[in-house]
């Protein structure tokens, strides 16, 4: 037991102090030097690393891509909903891990400061606080084809996400924060009528065509007149609506 905790602790530390691998860690150059090797050899680190497993490979999840990490996942999540300290407002943004070997997850997104690696879907606290997440992997086995069929396949996880508070915390009066990925009438709605305010940036084709809304085109024609039904981001071409 020691020793895991010993090599959990490692993991961590890596994610703080970043090296070209981590087995950097044991290198005895001045500039690479840490007290790493003080709490386990680099031959038992990385036969540790070697056998650790979370999941029974004999039992593989077809559906589930993250399946031999599902279980340390799960408990994660847990944990993050038990110690979540209710705050009134939340963000709902994807994320990035980076990661460079080859994976079925592995995503790249161009323009972005962690191109390559698995994409998440975080639930956030303005202070920074990771409430729920899940890894984007195409076609989720948490979500249900109801959800993606009325709000989408992006926003799906998110109400999956809402869904797992525990009782005590889930019904509390939140205001929720997107933007454009997830944002549609159809969740604005559906928030509301979970008591929750949800504001966020949406794009001009998920709205229904009875919404008496300018067109993009004409918001840019009159964006210096101070038009009043909500206000245009020139950079995106979307609009804020509350």
């Amino acid at each position: 037991m020691d020793e895991l905790k010993c090599f959990i602790g490692i993991m961590t530390l890596s994610g703080y102090d970043p090296k070209p691998g981590k087995l950097y860690f044991w290198n005895s150059q001045p500039d690479m030097a840490n007290p790493v090797k003080n709490g386990m050899r680099r031959n038992r680190f990385e036969q540790i690393m070697q056998f650790l497993h979370f999941s029974d490979t004999n039992k593989l999840d077809e559906k589930d891509k993250a399946w031999k990490v599902r279980p340390l996942m799960d408990q994660l999540q847990s944990r993050f909903l038990k110690y979540f300290m209710p705050e009134e407002d939340l963000d709902n943004d994807e994320s990035m891990v980076k990661y460079f070997d080859k994976h079925g997850c592995k995503q790249f997104k161009r323009g972005k400061p962690i191109r390559f690696g698995f994409k998440m879907w975080s639930l956030n606290t303005k202070s920074g606080y990771l409430v729920n997440f899940n890894i984007y992997q195409c076609k989720n086995p948490k979500t249900t084809e109801r959800d993606e069929k009325l709000y989408g396949k992006c926003t799906a996880p998110l109400l999956h996400m809402l869904r797992q508070f525990p009782p005590e915390k889930k019904n509390l009066p939140y205001k929720l924060y997107t933007d454009n990925l997830f944002t549609s009438v159809n969740l604005l709605e559906h928030m509301r009528e979970k008591n929750v305010w949800c504001t966020g940036t949406i794009r001009d084709n998920r709205l229904p065509k009875d919404i008496p809304l300018s067109t993009k085109a004409n918001f840019h024609k009159n964006a210096n007149r101070g038009d009043s039904e909500s206000v245009l981001d020139r950079n995106s071409g979307v609009m804020f609506i509350r």
